[in-house]
């Protein structure tokens, strides 16, 4: 008996071992962004009022995400779901089992820029990589504070308070990224991927060339030849690049015009670019280095 009794209790405390993270997770207050600049920018304004978990793990595409049982799930219990724009992460608007904020909708019209002729790959013509300048930011943290506020009211103060703490912040980073880039004002680059506009046009750096004509396409040996006589019309500093596109057609116009290869990551989410600041200030000595 005493050995049914044992049996009894190990299978007690197993299955209540399980149900107790499961009882968390459902009992958890929490909002869902689909990219992690989205969500290191909702933790500054929601503080440990709310968690809020991103859906795209870092290193993959928000051009071929497709959502997991389990990610459906927590769409489904989430407060609220945060994407981008409809034409870069617009695959969360289609979600009905929860209230979807589209945070390029919260800026003012003054700060947005179209993207390129070229570029017309998102299915609109504005360029969703707001993210890239700390006061175009600035200028969404309203938009935002009023979405928290409209699923959690009792917490408004709260989110007030950590969105002017926040705006500080970033007046204060957008300081520091102007000393890091005086000596780059100016300058030009070829990039792989339209990513840094927004960052480009605050600090006053000149994309010179694109790589990549049509997202999800790697140049043409046409192409890159036009970009290789532009080097040469052009004092271009570098070629700028991410880890997620291939690296063989940068390598190549490396190779032709001795311009180095330097890595950016609008994207962060990795190696010591986690919190929004970081992901800026990495980025900004990425092309100072590339300058000197």
């Amino acid at each position: 008996m005493l050995q049914h009794l044992s049996q009894y209790l190990f299978l007690l405390f197993t299955v209540g071992s399980l149900l107790i993270p499961f009882s968390r997770i459902c009992a958890e207050k929490f909002i869902v962004a689909t990219i992690h600049p989205a969500s290191a920018i909702l933790k500054e304004i929601a503080g440990s009022r709310i968690t809020v978990h991103t859906l795209i793990r870092p290193g993959n595409s928000h051009h071929t995400f497709d959502p997991t049982p389990s990610d459906m799930l927590k769409m489904k219990r989430s407060m609220g779901i945060f994407f981008i724009s409809r034409e870069l992460d617009g695959w969360a608007a289609k979600n009905h089992i929860s209230k979807h904020f589209e945070m390029i909708q919260m800026l003012p019209k003054t700060y947005l820029l179209e993207l390129a002729d070229s570029d017309h790959h998102h299915g609109h013509n504005l360029d969703p990589h707001f993210w890239m300048d700390p006061l175009t930011v600035k200028a969404i943290l309203p938009g935002l504070t009023g979405a928290l506020c409209s699923i959690d009211l009792s917490g408004c103060r709260i989110y007030s308070a950590n969105a002017t703490r926040f705006s500080k912040k970033l007046l204060n980073l957008d300081a520091e990224i102007k000393k890091k880039l005086k000596t780059s004002y100016g300058k030009k680059f070829f990039i792989y991927h339209s990513s840094l506009r927004y960052f480009f046009k605050r600090y006053g750096l000149r994309e010179t060339g694109v790589l990549e004509p049509v997202t999800g396409s790697e140049p043409t040996p046409r192409h890159i030849a036009k970009l290789i006589l532009l080097s040469k019309k052009q004092k271009v500093q570098a070629i700028l690049t991410e880890e997620l596109y291939p690296i063989r057609s940068a390598k190549m116009l490396s190779e032709q015009t001795g311009l180095s290869i330097v890595m950016v990551d609008p994207a962060g989410g990795r190696n010591g670019r986690f919190k929004y600041e970081e992901i800026l200030f990495y980025n900004a000595d990425q092309i100072a280095k590339a300058v000197k």
